[in-house]
C-alpha cells in the first residue's frame, strides 16, 4: 500500500491506534505494576483525554511526523487539548475497536476486553501484529519515510512512543529513581502542555465555538514544534 492509500484506509487508521493503545497499556501496566486485566480495568487512570490527546503527542514525539499526523488525524483544538479524530471514531462513535473500550457508563476509564491467555499483553500485541488487512497483515505494511527508505506502521508507533519515555521521564534528585513522565500525567497536564503549542493556541483564538475552523494545520503544527516541544528535531 502507498502512502496515500494508507492514509485513506479507515481500517489501517483503526488497527493503528489501537496499536498504539496498546502500547500506552503496556507503558501504564509496567510503570504500576498491573499484571492482570482486573488490575488494569479496575485501577488504570486513563481519561478520555489521555486517549484522544496521545495521538498528537505521538505524532510530534520524533521521525516519521507527516505520515502518523495524517495517520491520526485530521486533529482539532478543542478545549482539552488537540483531539485525534480517529481516536474519537474509534473509541466512542463506531467503537470498532476489539481489545479496549472506553467505559461511559460507571468507571470512565479504558478498559481491556476479556481475552483468553495468560500473558494478556502478548495475546493483544500479536492479536493486533497479524491483524488481516487486505491481502496483508498489519506487521507487514510499511511507508516511505522522508529519506526514502520503507518504514513499518508499527516500528513508526514503537520510536514515537520510546522517544516520549525518553524526554518526559525525569530522574528523582533525592532517590535517583526515574519518574514515569508522560504516561502517569493527569489530564489536566496533558491539557496544559497541549495549550503551550502555538498551533493549539491560534486556533482556539480564531473561533474554539466552532468545531471545524479548530482543524489544526499539519503545517503550522510543524513550525511550532521546535519551539514549544521538548522532543527530539522531525526527520
Amino acid at each position: 500500500m502507498n502512502y496515500t492509500e494508507i492514509s485513506n484506509n479507515n481500517l489501517v487508521k483503526q488497527i493503528s491506534y489501537e496499536y498504539l493503545l496498546f502500547k500506552l497499556v503496556e507503558w501504564k501496566c509496567e510503570n504500576n505494576g498491573f499484571t492482570t486485566i482486573d488490575d488494569f480495568n479496575s485501577k488504570n487512570d486513563f481519561t478520555l483525554t489521555h486517549l484522544i490527546v496521545s495521538p498528537f503527542f505521538t505524532c510530534t514525539a520524533n521521525g516519521s511526523f507527516d505520515f502518523l499526523f495524517d495517520l491520526f488525524g485530521e486533529f482539532y483544538a478543542m478545549p482539552d487539548g488537540q483531539n485525534s479524530q480517529v481516536a474519537l471514531d474509534s473509541l466512542l462513535i463506531n467503537q470498532s475497536l476489539k481489545y479496549f473500550k472506553f467505559d461511559t457508563t460507571t468507571s470512565y476509564r479504558l478498559e481491556i476486553n476479556n481475552i483468553d491467555g495468560a500473558d494478556f499483553l502478548k495475546t493483544i500485541e500479536q492479536n493486533i501484529l497479524n491483524s488481516t488487512i487486505e491481502s496483508s497483515i498489519f506487521r507487514n505494511i510499511y511507508f516511505m519515510n522522508k529519506d526514502g527508505k520503507e518504514k513499518k506502521i508499527f516500528e513508526a508507533i514503537d520510536n514515537s512512543i520510546k522517544a516520549l519515555k525518553k524526554h518526559t521521564e525525569e530522574k528523582d534528585a533525592l532517590t535517583g529513581k526515574i519518574k514515569s513522565g508522560f504516561i502517569d500525567y493527569t489530564a489536566d497536564d496533558i491539557t496544559t502542555i497541549s495549550m503551550q503549542h502555538r498551533s493549539w493556541v491560534i486556533m482556539n483564538d480564531d473561533d474554539m465555538n466552532n468545531f471545524e475552523k479548530t482543524k489544526l494545520s499539519k503545517d503550522l503544527v510543524k513550525k511550532d514544534i521546535f519551539v514549544y516541544t521538548p522532543f527530539e528535531e522531525l526527520v
